[in-house]
């Protein structure tokens, strides 16, 4: 994009609902806390990560719902970037820093990401050494269950019922690949999927968006743009 800047070409980034989180393995520790994963979540400089690792690209967003989508409302819980709180919540569930979390297995191509939030995690004293595996590699650890930590990005397209792929308990182990089960969002989902009226619809996917989100289900960095 730089490179055309002075020129007669116009390059328009338009705003996608795909997005780029971190990863933590809900059936193990600490991972399995969800004021653990708060911490992490504002641990985070989103800003920072999108400049440095995809060339300014991206658009904050803490929540694994775009703005883009149904059922997004702005009343939903967000995790700025707040080094003092991320803190503060390691020390309320006894977190001693600093605290070693082992090995935090990525892909090539989410390297730069990985090493930026190495960074910040170190920065509230939590210190991981980065291992690189191959993509498909690093899948089949993952959906395993093998993985503790690790950082990628999802794409949910369609409608909003999708995201049930990655938030309910039929789907461990695949697009649910932080493991995460709660009985009462796999059915509200299930009562979004039989509800027609469309208002009472968005009212469920609110309840259901906010509830993941107080318990930092997935720690979500950004959405990708487009290019165009």
């Amino acid at each position: 994009v730089a490179n055309l800047e002075g020129t007669d070409i116009k390059i328009m980034e338009v705003p996608e609902s795909r997005f780029g989180f971190i990863s933590m393995n809900h059936e193990m520790e600490p991972f399995n806390n969800p004021k653990f994963r708060q911490a992490v979540a504002y641990a985070i400089d989103r800003q920072n990560l999108i400049d440095t690792a995809k060339d300014g690209i991206g658009t904050v967003n803490s929540n694994i719902i775009s703005p883009l989508r149904f059922g997004y409302s702005d009343n939903m819980p967000k995790y700025d970037y707040n080094v003092d709180k991320a803190k503060e919540l390691l020390a309320e569930i006894g977190i001693e820093t600093p605290y070693d979390l082992g090995v935090m297995k990525v892909a090539e191509q989410y390297k730069t990401e990985a090493q930026v939030i190495q960074s910040d995690l170190e920065a509230i004293g939590l210190n991981v050494t980065l291992e690189i595996l191959e993509f498909n590699a690093l899948l089949q650890e993952l959906f395993n269950g093998n993985i503790g930590i690790t950082v990628m990005a999802m794409a949910l397209e369609g409608t909003t019922q999708q995201y049930s792929l990655a938030l309910t308990t039929p789907y461990v182990g695949m697009a649910n690949n932080v493991r995460y089960s709660n009985s009462e969002i796999d059915e509200m989902f299930t009562k979004a999927s039989q509800t027609m009226d469309e208002e009472e619809r968005k009212g469920i996917y609110e309840e259901i968006f906010t509830k993941v989100q107080e318990d930092a289900v997935f720690v979500v960095l950004y959405n990708t743009e487009c290019l165009y």
